[in-house]
């Protein structure tokens, strides 16, 4: 038998049919890359049974470890309901301000409004039906990696659909509330609460960082880590601001971050992951 020239060869399977693939990555693209947060901007105009169908009908399919698919979610469309989980979160607001005045939190009285809110929640329990190796740690991400994946679906579809969304994290002051309110069973994590609704204007283009800014080819490449003091400043002003559309950080000067307002943070990070975050003295040939 004659071999295959590897020069002549296709790249594609047989039977691979390439237009038909690129003309249905460009409709997965367009979805992604136009989804955008509606932290406000949202009408209280109802939204139709079919469009919730399909949003749900979407999320399940998302990826789950050992698909153990451990996502609930609880559909709100009781007004008094809503206007409920909206003055938790506002109260969370007041909370957050008082606790760092400077830190830009929006103060979510859009919540109280919108006509939809997905309550995601799920059952601790999966946490046992992951792979125990070298302690709880993977196992834990392994659920919260799967409950993330159930949410982006929910707003890719939402997106795809024409209605606006945000991600709502719920802190534990929130995830104690919701639980009296909607009765979840305490064994369960309150992890997302997603208000949906119909956009009343376009929103501004979004800002990523440029693909060859996080890609390393075959191997991570150490001249791109920044040390600690380097990572330090650029995520000072940062905490304290959005990124434009354009990627720069507000023209409101940030507050001075003195290195005490950050050492919780950093021992955090370093009991974690030890020399992940290594001392200025011994990143980047010793520079600071």
């Amino acid at each position: 038998m004659a071999s295959r020239n590897p020069e002549s060869a296709s790249p594609f399977p047989p039977g691979y049919d390439r237009q038909a693939r690129l003309a249905h990555a460009d409709e997965v693209y367009r979805a992604i890359r136009s989804r955008r947060t509606f932290k406000g901007g949202l009408s209280s105009e109802p939204i139709p049974d079919e469009y919730v169908e399909r949003i749900l009908e979407a999320a399940r399919w998302a990826p789950s470890g050992a698909n153990t698919q451990p996502w609930e979610v609880i559909v709100v469309k009781e007004r008094e309901l809503i206007q409920q989980i909206g003055l938790f979160f506002t109260d969370g607001f007041t909370k957050m301000k008082t606790a760092q005045p400077d830190f830009p939190v929006d103060n979510k009285k859009y919540m109280c409004h919108v006509p939809l809110m997905l309550v995601v929640i799920g059952d601790k329990r999966f946490i046992n039906c992951y792979p125990q190796v070298g302690g709880w740690d993977g196992c834990v991400e392994i659920f919260y990696s799967s409950l993330a994946a159930f949410v982006q679906n929910i707003h890719l579809m939402a997106c795809a659909l024409g209605l606006g969304s945000t991600w709502g994290t719920c802190f534990s002051f929130h995830e104690i509330n919701l639980k009296k309110l909607l009765g979840i069973p305490d064994i369960y994590r309150t992890f997302a609460v997603i208000p949906i609704g119909w956009p009343r204007a376009k929103r501004k283009d979004s800002w990523r960082k440029p693909v060859a800014s996080f890609v390393h080819a075959e191997r991570y490449d150490p001249a791109r880590l920044k040390s600690t003091a380097e990572f330090r400043e650029w995520i000072g002003p940062v905490r304290y601001s959005r990124l434009r559309s354009d990627g720069r950080v507000h023209a409101d000067p940030a507050p001075a971050i003195e290195y005490g307002s950050l050492v919780a943070w950093d021992v955090n990070l370093d009991s974690r992951y030890g020399d992940s975050f290594p001392a200025p003295s011994r990143a980047n040939g010793g520079a600071a």
